[in-house]
């Protein structure tokens, strides 16, 4: 029998990493099969993030596209996972991230660009 911590690090990791390696006896089986399951928990998560960082940065969404933010969201929720259980506060350095993501200094002034 694992602790509740083990479980809840194990699924935070593979939510974040995608990757089910280790939870798979940690899930009881119950109709679909853990990996499947675990798939569903990491989509609800990076929609909820990219949706909460669209909310409070939609003029970086505007600027640089919905589909290009929404791609570049989904990776900012990988590489920073929340640390405080409050979405408002989440993606403070997200524009850094953007801006750092182009690979051009003619995108720099997105940094500028807050939502706080």
């Amino acid at each position: 029998m694992h602790a509740l911590s083990e479980i809840q690090s194990a699924l935070i990791q593979a939510v974040v990493e995608d990757n089910a390696n280790g939870i798979d006896g940690m899930v009881a089986p119950s109709g679909l099969a853990p990996a499947r399951r675990l798939q569903i928990y990491r989509n609800n998560f990076l929609i909820s993030l990219s949706g909460a960082l669209a909310t409070i940065f939609p003029v970086l969404q505007k600027l640089v596209g919905e589909r290009y933010f929404d791609h570049a969201a989904r990776r900012f929720a990988c590489d920073h996972p929340p640390t405080v259980a409050l979405l408002s506060q989440y993606g403070e350095s997200f524009p850094s991230y953007l801006a750092s993501l182009t690979g051009s200094n003619d995108y720099r002034y997105l940094t500028d660009v807050g939502g706080f």
